[in-house]
């Protein structure tokens, strides 16, 4: 994945965001830290790809 610039819309102006190695994601969503469905299928599809 390639981080790109961020287009948020006016109630997303205060998001931060920062890079996570692939151990980390997989920690966070193991933990419940992630969660949400888009997040989870892209996810699904990455590490499908590789």
């Amino acid at each position: 994945m390639t981080e790109g610039e961020p287009d948020r819309e006016a109630t997303e102006q205060d998001m931060v965001h920062r890079s996570f190695t692939d151990p980390q994601i997989r920690a966070m969503v193991l933990a419940g830290e992630i969660v949400d469905a888009p997040s989870l299928a892209a996810l699904t599809l990455y590490t499908m790809s590789r």
